[in-house]
């Protein structure tokens, strides 16, 4: 049956000769006729946009992230151009066309009159970022290449949305002899937006996610034909070790094979413990691990790990730290090497990793991994330590950086007894989506910055944003008297994008913005919809190629928290 005022695309005429194609060639040609080229007010709000996108954010990018970031905006400009068009259609058919048409060459003109010199005073911004995080200057011929990778990304992405919107358009003329238009219209539009949706997550999660696991995977298997097992009994994989050398993996091995830190293989200073072992000079720092081919499952690998403490002795040292590592299983040196030398080699560090996958592609994979992993193994370790007598029990501290921190504050609020035996939390680079983080700076003082919240006068948590604002440095404070619960320090840059990115930047200017202009000597942030979402994106890429103590880079600001945080042993 057929309605009335259906949808159809153009119809060839019936007396077009056969020489031209035949009546399908001749409606697709009509059909791709009706693909104009972009209206000028489009592409005056996408070139607005770019202009945006140029101006400073957290760290200095490279022409492909910095392009990719610029491309997207301008993406966001021209669908903003196009819902504007729709929506003062009714206004604009009203006007006279030639006043109409020369306002629209104007508007494009001043906003590509814009776009260049935008284009030349972001160089010299990404110049002043570089000197502010220590990095080389840019070359000058930057902002050009910036600007054609841009261009790159909208015509593309313009060209897959005209396609679609074909595809729509022909399912909906196909449906239109059976159903009425508004509803094969509707019909077509949610056949083509779920077959593009579902084809996007199998490629994305299904293929590329799987693909990228078995790659590092592999990597993670490999062993370093210079890169021999531990020849130390106190180091996981060596002599005696109930963990197997090939099971730690990549990062598992580079972490026992650390180099001791100059000065550690003698005893830390500070009165014994009551019921502690003799001190023994020659002992160097326990180092114990467990990959995830050391067991089957997360809980199997906690006791592995526990294990391992038992062995060494490492419960007869100064000071235990368990680590919950980033994603690959990575535990940073740095943090492992200063709390050594500051105990003088008399310490314990252990980990487990729970992932093959970065970080990043590991949260967007599941990341509850590392809420389930630091649940076992600090819930193991926490167990044991309960059973140990209290004066001789050794400090324990917790060490999460990136996403391990994430899953630190979930043990530390689900692990029974958590809170009455770790004496000391260091979580570095928190993301912006740590529920526990979240909670806490929503809970700080009014007079405090989000950049350094002031939580319940400090008494047991901390926020300290590093060198970057050395006037809020709150780790050589004298912290109250125990009660409070373990001495707990967040370590988070001001240009770190890992602590500030968030979904919410899409539509909401978040305090951190203006806070960084006003106390740091960097070029100003500004907050634009969408567009400030889309350069604190392109920060996450580039965050960990800047000198330490800037972006996603912590090394030598941790010996000082770790002298806030666990402090060598008071008489």
């Amino acid at each position: 049956m057929a309605y009335p005022n259906q949808l159809a695309l153009p119809s060839p005429a019936p007396d077009r000769p056969a020489w031209q194609g035949g009546p399908k060639v001749a409606a697709l040609r009509e059909a791709a006729g009706r693909l104009r080229p972009p209206h000028r007010t489009d592409l005056a709000m996408a070139a607005a946009a770019s202009a945006a996108s140029l101006t400073p954010s957290l760290v200095p990018k490279t022409v492909l992230v910095q392009g990719l970031v610029t491309g997207f905006a301008a993406v966001a400009g021209y669908v903003a151009g196009v819902l504007l068009r729709w929506l003062a259609a009714p206004v604009r058919r009203r006007a006279p066309a030639k006043p109409r048409e020369r306002a629209a060459w104007l508007l494009l003109a001043t906003a590509l009159l814009t776009l260049l010199p935008a284009s030349w005073q972001s160089h010299g911004w990404q110049q002043e970022l570089a000197a502010y995080v220590g990095e080389a200057d840019p070359p000058p011929t930057d902002p050009l290449a910036v600007l054609l990778l841009a261009a790159l990304v909208l015509v593309a992405t313009v060209l897959v949305a005209r396609t679609l919107r074909l595809v729509t358009r022909w399912t909906a003329h196909r449906l239109s002899s059976l159903l009425p238009m508004w509803l094969a219209l509707a019909v077509a539009v949610t056949t083509v937006a779920g077959g593009t949706t579902a084809f996007a997550d199998h490629l994305l999660r299904g293929r590329m996610l799987t693909q990228a696991d078995q790659s590092f995977q592999l990597l993670d298997r490999q062993v370093s034909a210079d890169l021999p097992p531990p020849a130390d009994p106190q180091r996981s994989g060596g002599p005696g070790s109930v963990v197997a050398w090939s099971t730690l993996g990549r990062e598992g091995r580079a972490f026992v094979s650390l180099p001791d830190p100059p000065g550690t293989n003698r005893t830390a200073t500070g009165p014994p413990r009551a019921g502690a072992a003799a001190a023994d000079p020659t002992r160097r720092p326990i180092r114990v691990y467990a990959g995830i081919d050391s067991a089957q499952d997360v809980s199997a690998r906690a006791r592995l790990v526990v294990a391992e403490l038992e062995r060494t002795g490492a419960l007869r040292r100064g000071v235990v730290c368990v680590v919950v590592p980033t994603g690959t299983g990575w535990v940073h040196p740095v943090a492992v090497s200063t709390l050594e030398a500051q105990w003088k080699g008399d310490t314990a560090v252990a980990s487990m990793q729970y992932s093959y996958l970065p970080s990043v592609l590991s949260q967007v994979v599941d990341y509850s991994r590392v809420e389930i992993a630091a649940e076992a193994l600090i819930g193991a370790v926490v167990r044991r330590w309960r059973t140990l007598p209290v004066a001789s029990r050794p400090r324990l501290v917790l060490y999460g950086e990136s996403l391990g921190s994430r899953g630190v504050e979930r043990a530390m609020r689900s692990v029974p007894g958590a809170e009455q035996v770790v004496d000391g939390v260091l979580l570095v680079g928190p993301p912006n989506s740590n529920p526990t983080w979240s909670k806490l700076v929503s809970q700080r003082a009014e007079d405090s910055p989000l950049l350094a919240p002031v939580i319940d006068e400090g008494r047991a948590v901390r926020f300290w944003p590093g060198p970057e604002l050395p006037e809020y440095d709150r780790t050589d404070d004298s912290w109250p008297e125990p009660g409070y619960g373990p001495r707990t320090l967040y370590l988070q840059h001001p240009s770190d994008p890992i602590v500030w990115w968030s979904p919410s930047l899409l539509w909401s200017e978040p305090a951190w913005v203006s806070e960084r202009t006003e106390v740091s000597a960097v070029p100003p942030l500004r907050w634009r919809p969408v567009v400030t979402f889309w350069q604190v994106s392109g920060d996450l890429l580039f965050s960990n190629e800047v000198a330490s103590g800037h972006g996603h880079r912590y090394g030598r600001e941790l010996a000082d928290a770790w002298a806030a945080v666990a402090p060598l042993a008071e008489s």
